[in-house]
């Protein structure tokens, strides 16, 4: 299994273009407790959910999906071929949702890089 130091790793190549500007790359990286093999990249306010007006009738269509999509290309790029999605998860007492990318890991991909 990947560990958390590795997918931090690969999360900080995408800093500049995905993070305002910041140190870290996202609010938060955290393994999953169900599964092994997930790992969930958070953050309350992705930029491309903040810049990008999604029409009425499109729903709670996330923007977040393309990120994910720049996610996945660089883990399948660097071996670790994954599954990666964008979801909308409410935050108590504000108003618009947090976006998780949640990168669930092919079944090869089961082995520790430190």
């Amino acid at each position: 299994m990947i560990g958390v130091g590795k997918a931090k790793q690969y999360a900080n190549v995408l800093d500049k273009p995905l993070s305002r500007g910041r140190q870290e790359v996202a609010d938060s990286l955290e393994k999953g407790t169900e599964h092994e093999d997930e790992y969930m990249i958070s953050e309350k306010e992705l930029l491309v959910n903040r810049f990008i007006s999604v029409p009425k009738d499109m729903g709670a269509f996330n923007c977040g999906a393309f990120v994910a999509g720049i996610v996945k290309g660089v883990l399948d790029n660097a071996g670790f071929p994954a599954v990666v999605t964008a979801h909308f998860v409410p935050i108590e007492g504000q108003q618009r949702p947090r976006t998780t990318i949640l990168i669930k890991f092919a079944e090869e991909v089961n082995y520790i890089v430190l």
